[in-house]
């Protein structure tokens, strides 16, 4: 399952790629006038709600190149307590991060021109992921300590940190809706793989993983990417 959704994602990635270089000698080939009329909304800002569940506040800014082609630089920074391998229920674990996304986005409106009106425009984009974090929890541990002159290492409860740092790429397809007033609705779906290198300073024995399903901050796996988000024409 795992071989299948990578090889769809290099798949759509190549197929980004091209349809973007091509379009983008279209465009280069255009009038000067009409290449100005088809760069209508070449720079966006975006809140993605939905991270407000999560303990995440997300914003993106989105950089149009020209008709066909844009990118998007996402951050996310986390705060907040959770539970091992959940997200509900009163936990001390606390835990704090941030992760950055670069998307790049091809608009499918010379592709699709009956599903894409002037201010309804479908996209596909594809692009790498990282992310930091650390959550502080209780746990056992060996901590170096002195004992009649000798260095020792003593077996003790106390404060514990895990550290991770993680890795992926996303594929999506979206569609973008921008009103008259230049407010920005985005609906979006996709998939996506996340690798977690994890380091503890608890024994290994310790029972706390945090990766049991993708929302989980140590998660390493396919996921998916299901979403809206609000913005602005700038």
């Amino acid at each position: 399952m795992k071989k299948s959704i990578f090889i769809f994602i290099i798949a759509i990635v190549c197929a980004f790629t091209s349809y973007a270089q091509n379009q983008d000698k279209v465009h280069q080939t255009l009038p000067v006038e009409e290449q100005s009329t088809n760069r209508t909304t070449n720079k966006m800002i975006y809140f993605v709600p939905q991270y407000l569940f999560i303990d995440g506040t997300r914003m993106e800014f989105e950089y149009r190149k020209n008709v066909s082609n844009a990118f998007l630089f996402s951050g996310t920074f986390y705060t907040g307590t959770l539970n091992n391998n959940s997200l509900l229920g009163e936990s001390d674990d606390t835990w704090s991060g941030a992760n950055i996304e670069i998307l790049h986005k091809v608009y499918l409106a010379d592709v699709l021109p009956k599903l894409n009106k002037s201010s309804d425009q479908i996209y596909l984009a594809h692009g790498p992921y990282y992310q930091h974090a650390n959550i502080k929890y209780q746990g056992n541990s060996w901590v170096p300590s002195t004992v009649n002159n000798l260095d020792v290492l003593e077996y003790k409860y106390g404060e514990q940190t895990m550290t991770i740092n993680k890795i992926g790429y996303s594929a999506i397809l979206g569609v973008q809706i921008v009103t008259e007033s230049r407010l920005v609705v985005d609906i979006y779906t996709g998939l996506g793989f996340r690798h977690a290198y994890v380091k503890k300073t608890s024994d290994e024995n310790d029972q706390k993983t945090y990766n049991d399903n993708w929302l989980t901050p140590a998660y390493s796996g396919n996921i998916l990417l299901l979403g809206f988000k609000l913005g602005v024409v700038l």
